[in-house]
């Protein structure tokens, strides 16, 4: 059997070939694996059932008892330690975060004196825990607790498992794990001259799960040392045992928490401004888990009694995200409270908890003070502040760089953003954001990095910038460059090693032609009698003019991206029709939609006079 093949007909939803029953078993333990996060044999019961049906559909063992068995036992060996010996369901085992390792004295489906038996060999065994899934025996030796127990319902199968409460390595307590520096591999892989693989450097400890997916990091930071891990983060056992927080993010969450709990040397203010917690940039792209890393961090300081947190999302579908990811490295979900089910004129709950917030919703003025209160209320805050996609924050100071932007007004979420962390000096920063600035220029709404204030290399945001702006687009990775060693800054991503793609190239139709070169000479000649009135009305004066042609030809520009857009949408959709025929999933990213320039264009409303919908400015 080509095991890599049929795992590759499960990630495309496919069912895999009709092979031997044997080797269904095996895909299926591989599966759940590679899909732990949804199919965990650890996870909620009811999910647990509804996910599981799915890939054992597709393995080809739908409703079969002896698949539904094979992961409840799994589930069994999770009730006993957080190792198990290696043998032929180590898969399994993985996929309960457990190690896998030589000198456990538990194992998974075989005659032992300690461990969980399933099967027929099984059905001759006395003693212990028993457990009779529709006929099929799971037993489980060395348990406190002897008993029989035959159901043939999977959630209460899994009720009845959760019941032991045997393990002493699980449960509620809370670890602070210590680890130390890796060894270095002798045989350092190169990817290519921009991107390296992440490997463990200063926080490396055998009982961290290795991320599940291969992870890149820029040349330029693999070459920079973090500084020494001191911090010990305190986070629920079952969040480090199971592997929800991998050795990858357990990093970031040592250097997040070292940055955040530390007051900075100086005031980003300067001499008279107050003493700072600092922050720290998570920059990590789509798939290390930022999410993870950040509720983690949280939790953290949960744990230490600090029960009052703030979250600022995007949007506020997120809130379910944070959720996901709070329950799962063991919190208690019902602490996440979302203020926009609340109206602006109501006062938050008068509780503990992690409030999650957007940055539309802090805009209000109302909502906006309705935070502060809630944060100071019984105390001063010194929570967590994450903000989550901060890069919504950007112009949140005055450009005075670029005369033709037309960028004079800052950034109203921006300034809001920046007014938070200076209301809360005593609540450490997250920042999280795969794209952190797209110019130097964008990082004034991060002041506790310490890059400006007192004993800070730059009096001020000003000063940075000035200084900045000289060094152009090396100033960025320098900066970069300089957070990471202060333990301030990571950015990893997904490695697409082995990735393929194809580029269509699509010719233009002669009609579409026309079209184009119609547009370009309207505009063509629209600048040129533009430029004449200009220097009428101004007198020549440069700077206004430049300021004024920089806004029109930014519009120009937009119209004939989206006349190009327009141009592919025909071909994009017959490619389309034919990837589906070919059983491929297709996914579209749309880009400069121009939903924000909308939304900004009619001020809240929902509905358009016909005047304005005849009118192209909308």
């Amino acid at each position: 059997m080509d095991l890599a093949a049929q795992l590759t007909k499960i990630r495309a939803q496919k069912p895999i070939d009709p092979i031997d029953v044997a080797d269904r078993y095996r895909v299926l333990a591989h599966s759940v694996f590679l899909f732990r996060k949804f199919v965990s044999p650890i996870s909620d019961g009811a999910s647990l059932e509804r996910n599981l049906s799915k890939i054992a559909l597709l393995c080809r063992l739908e409703n079969d008892a002896a698949a539904e068995a094979m992961v409840l036992a799994a589930r069994a060996v999770a009730q006993i330690d957080s190792t198990v010996r290696p043998g032929e369901y180590d898969d399994l085992a993985r996929a309960c975060g457990l190690d896998v390792i030589e000198s456990s004295t538990n194992v998974f489906g075989a005659a032992t004196e300690r461990g969980v038996i399933f099967g027929d060999i099984a059905k001759g065994m006395k003693g212990g825990f028993r457990l009779t899934y529709r006929d099929i025996p799971i037993v489980l030796l060395g348990a406190s607790q002897e008993g029989s127990h035959d159901t043939g319902d999977f959630a209460d199968a899994c009720r009845i498992i959760d019941g032991l409460s045997v393990r002493t390595s699980g449960g509620s307590q809370n670890i602070e794990l210590a680890y130390g520096p890796a060894e270095q591999a002798q045989d350092i892989e190169i990817f290519d001259t921009v991107h390296d693989p992440w490997r463990p450097s200063t926080v490396f400890s055998p009982r961290l799960t290795r991320h599940p997916t291969s992870i890149i990091e820029p040349a330029t930071l693999a070459a920079t040392p973090y500084p020494k891990a001191t911090y010990q983060p305190r986070l629920p056992t079952v969040a480090i045992e199971r592997g929800f927080i991998s050795d990858a993010q357990y990093e970031t969450v040592v250097y997040a928490l070292q940055a955040v709990t530390e007051f900075l040397p100086g005031s980003p203010k300067g001499l008279c401004g107050p003493a700072m917690k600092g922050g720290f940039i998570i920059g990590d792209g789509t798939g290390v888990g930022k999410t993870n890393e950040f509720c983690a961090v949280i939790m953290d300081q949960w744990l230490r009694g600090k029960r009052r947190h703030v979250i600022v999302v995007e949007r506020s579908k997120h809130v379910d995200h944070i959720m996901d990811a709070w329950n799962m490295i063991g919190g208690d979900a019902s602490k996440i409270m979302f203020q926009g089910t609340r109206s602006a004129r109501e006062p938050l709950p008068s509780r503990d908890g992690v409030i999650v917030t957007t940055y539309a919703l802090i805009r209000d003025d109302r909502r906006y003070q309705s935070l502060l209160d809630w944060a100071n209320e019984d105390d001063v805050f010194e929570g967590i502040i994450v903000f989550d996609e901060a890069h919504n924050m950007r112009n949140a100071v005055e450009d005075k760089h670029d005369e033709g932007a037309g960028r004079r007004n800052q950034s109203q979420q921006g300034m809001r953003g920046v007014e938070l962390q200076d209301a809360l000096p005593r609540g450490g920063v997250i920042y999280a954001s795969a794209t952190m600035a797209t110019d130097v220029y964008n990082l004034g709404y991060a002041p506790r990095l310490g890059l400006w204030g007192e004993n800070a290399p730059f009096d001020s945001q000003a000063h940075f910038t000035d200084e900045m702006m000289n060094l152009d687009e090396a100033a960025l990775e320098q900066i970069c460059i300089d957070l990471k060693a202060a333990g301030r800054y990571c950015s990893r991503t997904l490695s697409f090693d082995g990735v393929e793609y194809d580029e269509i190239e699509y010719y233009l139709t002669p009609k579409q032609r026309v079209t184009f070169d119609t547009t370009v000479n309207a505009y063509k000649k629209y600048n040129k009698l533009t430029k004449e009135a200009w220097a009428i009305c101004t007198g020549n004066d440069k700077r206004v003019r430049s300021r004024g042609f920089n806004s029109e030809a930014s519009y120009q520009r937009e119209t004939i991206e989206q006349l190009m857009t327009n141009f592919n949408v025909d071909p994009l959709i017959t490619q389309i029709h034919e990837d589906l025929a070919n059983g491929y999933s297709p996914v579209v990213q749309i880009a400069k939609t121009g939903e924000a320039r909308l939304v900004r264009s009619l001020k809240g409303r929902t509905q358009l006079t016909c005047e304005e919908y005849c009118d192209n400015r909308f």
